[in-house]
């Protein structure tokens, strides 16, 4: 290939020499109601060994009707798909029944693609630091009591939270950060609560 053209050499579930490009592929599980959200978790540690761009390449798509490990109609869902991948720096796309046919997005699917952009809206900026997760975020940030799963920055003095699936309203998330942090303000998009602080001095 050209030097100027990027490229990926298939999606590496299926052996990992296809990492071999410029990029790497990853068809996520298209699991049942929030586990194809919680399985993009997955990308963790491949973000950590492969160290290239990865793609969350074949997601389950968006419709109107849900089809368990097809198609998914909740907003929330996509909102916090979006905002995770974000938020762990997986790249993603977005597809939707009616693209099969070429079609515009009905009014749920679109109700759905402006979730996911809304989640990644939610953590833009915020895929940098230390990521933390389980007792490592408990210890070190504090604990949260609410939502699906959590997620943590840490940038030296400055940390952030990514709730999953938040109580609503999102007031109810009780964060008790370990001493020296102060929050500072929550963020939501869809099914998607974001929680920054800083250190005190």
């Amino acid at each position: 290939m050209p030097q100027p053209v990027i490229t990926a050499l298939g999606s590496a579930e299926y052996d990992e020499a296809y990492t071999g490009g410029d990029y790497a592929t990853y068809h996520f599980p298209r699991h049942r109601e929030w586990g194809h959200v919680l399985s993009l978790a997955d990308a963790i540690p491949m973000l950590a060994k492969w160290k290239k761009p990865l793609i969350n390449d074949e997601p389950i798509g968006a419709a109107a009707e849900y089809q368990a490990g097809r198609r998914d109609n909740s907003v929330e869902r996509f909102g916090a798909a979006g905002a995770l991948a974000e938020f762990i720096g997986m790249g993603s796309t977005f597809h939707y029944e009616g693209g099969l046919q070429a079609s515009l997005p009905g009014e749920r699917e679109a109700a759905c693609l402006d979730a996911w952009q809304r989640g990644i809206d939610l953590a833009a900026g915020h895929a940098s630091g230390e990521l933390l997760t389980g007792d490592a975020l408990t210890s070190r940030l504090g604990r949260v009591s609410g939502g699906r799963q959590v997620f943590g920055r840490l940038n030296s003095d400055r940390a952030v939270v990514l709730v999953i699936d938040p109580p609503d309203p999102a007031a109810k998330t009780a964060v008790e950060w370990a001493d020296g942090w102060v929050e500072e303000r929550r963020v939501t998009a869809p099914g998607a609560l974001l929680v920054t602080a800083t250190r005190r001095r």
